[in-house]
């Protein structure tokens, strides 16, 4: 588990920081898959304290689930100061498929109970969303007219319900074939969310389909249904969102805690 950064609820230099809910910055959340080097000195001088951390972070982009490619590694560098009793740290993180990103901040006590920090970072091509229509928003969209299909990179889809409640589906990768339909692969995530968003329940899978006409999902993959107090997995899942039913085969288990 990485904590970098001064900040106690946003770390703008948290490269490798797991994601931190800024109502609850103590919750305990997944780290990061990684190796990491350290290498800690000591001077008699106004520089007291020299420290150097290296990351290198694999590529979670698998092949047919079991390799990934050596070329998608990431690389995470910081520089730690402990100049004139005042923490500084220079990080810096590269990776071929994400944004490149350096970032710089500091710590000084400036009274017995006072301290300021800041945190500063610089993000290189940083990717915007496209919006794709009023429901699909991409990070990268490539378009193949001769068959009228779109290819979408971490791609994030709106399914409107009644009410005003909706499900947020997301993904690393996708397909849109025409005003058709919608694939969705690699970690597919659906959040079921209420009309003052509000998240009542996820549905984890390596891959969905969305009928965009009728707002039918399915899924011929493994399926994870997860609430507040109950978990569902079955092999496969037919979801009618508009009529809100839901059908689930293939060995299906639960577990329930009251």
């Amino acid at each position: 588990m990485y904590s970098w950064g001064k900040g106690y609820a946003f770390n703008p230099v948290g490269y490798v920081n797991p994601f931190k809910d800024p109502e609850n910055p103590e919750l305990a959340q997944a780290g990061l898959l990684s190796i990491n080097f350290e290498k800690i000195k000591s001077f008699d001088s106004p520089l007291q304290t020299y420290a150097f951390t290296a990351i290198v972070i694999p590529p979670q982009e698998n092949i047919n689930d079991k390799y990934g490619e050596l070329k998608n590694t990431g690389i995470a560098i910081k520089n730690y100061f402990l100049l004139w009793d005042i923490d500084f740290d220079l990080m810096g993180y590269y990776s071929e498929i994400n944004p490149k990103k350096m970032g710089f901040d500091f710590a000084a006590n400036v009274k017995e109970n006072m301290e300021l920090h800041g945190e500063i970072s610089y993000i290189k091509d940083k990717i915007k969303y496209k919006i794709v229509d009023d429901e699909i928003f991409s990070e990268l969209l490539t378009h193949y007219p001769h068959d009228d299909h779109s290819d979408l990179t971490s791609p994030r889809f709106k399914i409107h319900r009644q009410n005003g409640a909706y499900l947020w589906a997301e993904s690393r990768e996708g397909v849109i074939y025409g005003e058709e339909r919608v694939v969705l692969r690699q970690k597919v995530n659906i959040e079921q969310r209420t009309s003052d968003d509000q998240t009542t329940s996820h549905i984890k899978s390596r891959e969905i389909e969305i009928e965009r006409a009728t707002n039918k999902i399915t899924s011929r993959q493994q399926v994870t249904i997860i609430g507040d107090n109950y978990t569902i997995v079955a092999g496969a899942m037919e979801l009618f969102s508009d009529e809100k039913r839901l059908y689930l085969s293939k060995g299906v288990e639960g577990h329930y805690e009251p």
